[in-house]
């Protein structure tokens, strides 16, 4: 028997499975997988392969040579390490071959090839016996020793080496030192190269690249000379000695493959350990030696591939090994765990543990972008499982926003996932968005945990915090996916940030924590969809791209038939298909998540119609405040960014904004805040909105530097008020006589003068008006909701304006949107897949 580990293919169909169902724990790859850089190396020399490769491999012998300190002509570079090994006795015409099993198995292959005499020197207790060695040893033999032994991961006793070396001078000495990586350069014996010593190396373990094949030998350059006599020209591809040079510049993945190795290992361990048949034998790399007391090693690799669909790799080939022994790899902590219960069950007839091990369904929307519809897809599959009979959750575990929302019991929630959270008819919970994020001018970014203020912190500060924060996040996803039959789950911007995915929350690492299919979303109307799929899936590392299932294309305009060769592209490219176009949805009436779209919003244009200018603040928040108006069939909303394009409206509104110090600078700075007086001198109605409402005053303190370094700050003088920033935030929902509803997001506390106050709850004033009553301010978001209040506030402009006034309020109510959007996407969706995918 000769069979290597890792033959998938042969596996699956020992199994009767699908390869990718097979989780290999037989060959020995580096837990971590390949670096990050490896598809953008491929990538860049794809070009080169319109070439031959460079024979003798000269840019990676110079880099093997400089990182290992030895002269080049020292370096021969081959098509994995196997290549060399099967090509040494030839080149060496050797007569006799010592191997000392257990060891890798193709050594006497090799060897027989040649038609060289095989003698075994068995290990004793798994150590070499030198004494039996020295004493069989002749002239022009060569002894193949593994370092470290594979399988028993041991290291050789360098000194029993070289007294060997210096015992037996015409004996050659093969060393492979194919694993030497995972236990320490330290350890190798590369600087002990001399006419009768080489030494073998890999770069398809440590690097995690078999599929690509690369090793080197070591030797005196007579022999180095012999090897490449014996090799065919052009062995080692271009691709492959591109890669080599990056590996061996790569030291942060060399540290931190250690570092993981040595943290995976350790828990494996004590967890194989508690299993009673078991005895494990430790090594010194990234692989464990195993003995089964109860069956053969035969018998259980054969269950575990059947019944669990794992491979481990049974070691009955190897001599000197007694039929109870297998050897796994080290891998992921996620899929030792997985090896570790499926070893239970087969060993102690163990089921699975209460503890939650069962994937729960879920479903995550990314997008290869901001402002690529993921809110509002999630949204609608939260709508359309829903409307299938599920309890449904919407989850989205960090959030970048201003606009954000006040639960009734008094927390902050973005405001996107209370748009989802009406899809799905469920009342907000602070669970839905356990971290939001609102950055602020100068203060950094105010961080927002479970509904209540941390700090602001800058974004260096804020990385060390997101260990803390992520707890919390993992707690509310648990909680909630416990609670509901599906958890549909929203990413945010892209997942191809590569400054930000090292420390991600939000993306593939909460994907990879809620173990749920991804789909990846793109906005084909601003074109670059399908360039932009391929070029995510191509910045992702292998397990953030396992997690990706496919793509939705989103917001055409047109025959979705016309995308077929698009879409063949982009399978071609990923493996991975498109599962749905939807179409193009305008005025669908649903609230965006951030300002994205109303940045780019086009003013409507109706000269009959009450004209609205909405300044358009940089930091302006909560921006949904105003979404009701839309409906509105005589009002024009406008934005207004520059003094000149304020015009003389019937109205104008300073919204909302996190920054409103530094935004009221640049009021005054753009010339829109004198153009805002002199409307306000012509009697216009002005309505400030939180903290538009504050810069209607006379003063804003910041004595606690809640918002900015500014401790005085002169507003517009429109309102006789004065807002100190307190430290604590007031957070809640209100209720008053006349129609009058919304919720409170401030830090401003407001005291007033002359101004008559026509909002008050309790003790705080909750908005003010001019005697003229032309300008008023609140601190309420989402007043204009209210159907009746915003028909009555409507009707005052009509009167001003001398137009008819409305009996009837237009009703503001996404419960239609909802359904259309459900409808488009259950239309050109392949909805049965999906299903598939979260298991239901």
């Amino acid at each position: 028997m000769s069979e290597h580990g890792g033959n998938i293919r042969q596996l699956a169909q020992k199994a009767g499975i699908n390869e990718e169902d097979v989780l290999d724990f037989s060959a020995n790859i580096n837990p971590l997988g390949p670096p990050s850089w490896l598809r953008s190396v491929i990538s860049r020399n794809v070009e080169e392969l319109i070439h031959y490769p460079d024979p003798d491999c000269t840019e990676l012998v110079k880099t093997i040579s400089t990182m290992w300190r030895i002269p080049p002509e020292q370096v021969v570079v081959g098509n994995g390490e196997n290549e060399l090994i099967f090509t040494i006795p030839r080149a060496l015409e050797i007569k006799r071959a010592i191997i000392c099993p257990p060891a890798y198995i193709d050594y006497e292959k090799a060897a027989r090839q040649c038609d060289a005499e095989i003698v075994h020197v068995p290990l004793q207790e798994f150590q070499v016996d030198w004494t039996q060695l020295k004493k069989i040893s002749r002239p022009d033999d060569l002894l193949f020793l593994g370092h470290p032994n594979n399988p028993t991961g041991r290291l050789l006793d360098k000194e029993k080496v070289l007294d060997f070396l210096k015992s037996c001078p015409e004996t050659t000495v093969f060393i492979d030192e194919a694993f030497i990586d995972f236990a320490g350069e330290e350890h190798s014996f590369i600087h002990h190269i001399n006419e009768r010593l080489i030494i073998g190396r890999s770069f398809t373990k440590f690097y995690a690249i078999p599929g690509l094949r690369l090793g080197c030998v070591l030797a005196c350059p007579a022999t180095i000379q012999k090897i490449k006599d014996q090799m065919f020209a052009w062995s080692v591809n271009t691709l492959a000695q591109k890669v080599g040079v990056h590996a061996l510049n790569d030291r942060e993945f060399q540290r931190e493959s250690l570092k993981t190795l040595a943290q995976n290992k350790k828990t494996i361990l004590a967890e194989l350990q508690t299993i009673p048949q078991l005895e494990i034998f430790e090594t010194s790399v990234n692989y464990l030696l195993c003995s089964v007391s109860d069956r053969s090693g035969t018998e259980l690799t054969r269950e575990m591939l059947l019944k669990q669909h794992i491979a481990i790799r049974d070691c009955a080939n190897y001599d000197n090994l007694g039929d109870s022994y297998f050897r796994i790899a080290i891998k992921s902590k996620e899929e030792n765990e997985k090896l570790c219960r499926a070893l239970k069950a087969c060993l102690l007839n163990q089921k699975p543990s209460k503890k939650r091990t069962k994937k729960k369904s879920s479903l995550m929307i990314q997008g290869t972008s901001s402002n690529s519809g993921k809110s509002i897809l999630t949204a609608a599959f939260c709508r359309i499982f829903l409307q299938d009979g599920l309890r449904i959750c919407p989850f989205k575990s960090q959030n970048m926003s201003l606009n954000s929302y006040v639960t009734h019991d008094g927390f902050e929630i973005a405001r996107a996932q209370v748009v989802q959270a009406q899809a799905a008819k469920l009342d907000p919970d602070i669970r839905m968005n356990p971290v939001l994020l609102k950055p602020n001018a100068e203060k950094g970014t105010q961080i927002i945990i479970n509904g209540r203020v941390v700090d602001n912190m800058s974004w260096k500060e804020y990385i060390q915090y997101k260990p803390t924060a992520f707890k919390e996040v993992t707690k509310c996803y648990d909680s909630l996916s416990d609670e509901f039959d599906a958890v549909i789950l929203e990413g945010a911007g892209s997942p191809a940030e590569v400054n930000l995915k090292q420390d991600d929350i939000v993306n593939m690492g909460m994907a990879r924590y809620a173990r749920c299919p991804v789909l990846l979303t793109g906005d084909i109307d601003r074109g670059g969809t399908y360039a932009s799929f391929v070029g995510t899936t191509e910045v992702l590392l292998p397990w953030e791209r396992n997690l990706i299932s496919g793509f939705l294309v989103n917001r055409f305009r047109g025959d979705s038939s016309l995308l077929q060769e698009a879409h063949d592209f982009v399978e071609l490219h990923t493996r991975k298909p498109v599962f749905g176009v939807i179409p193009y949805l305008p005025k669908l009436g649903l609230p965006e998540e951030d300002s994205v779209s109303f940045k780019e919003r086009v003013n409507p244009i109706n000269n009959n119609a009450i004209d609205i200018a909405l300044i358009d603040l940089p930091k302006i928040s909560n921006i949904s405040d105003f979404d009701a108006f839309d409906i509105e069939d005589d009002v024009n909303l406008r934005i207004v960014r520059d003094a000149h394009e304020l015009g003389n409206p019937d109205c104008i509104i300073l919204p909302g904004t996190k920054a409103t110090v530094s935004d009221l600078h640049y009021l005054k700075n753009s010339g829109l805040a004198q153009g805002i007086l002199q409307q306000a001198e012509k009697k216009c109605i002005i309505v400030g909105i939180c903290g538009g409402f504050q810069m209607l005053g006379h003063t804003i303190f910041d004595p606690h530097s809640v918002e900015s370094d500014s401790l005085k700050t002169t507003g517009l003088n429109l309102l006789d008020i004065s807002t100190e920033m307190a430290r604590q935030k007031s957070l809640s929902q209100v209720k008053l006589p006349g129609n009058v509803q919304g919720y409170e997001i401030h830090h401003g506390q407001t005291s007033v003068g002359n101004s008559q106050i026509i909002m008050k709850s309790s003790a705080k004033v909750l908005g003010v008006q001019n005697h003229h009553g032309n300008i008023w301010g609140t601190y309420l978001h989402g007043i204009f909701d209210n159907d009746q209040y915003r028909l009555n506030f409507l009707n005052g402009i009509r009167k001003k304006k001398n137009l008819e006034t409305k009996t009837n309020a237009t009703v503001y109510d996404l419960e239609p949107a909802f359904d259309r959007l459900a409808d488009a996407v259950r239309n050109n969706v392949n909805m049965n897949k999906i299903y598939q995918l979260m298991g239901l």
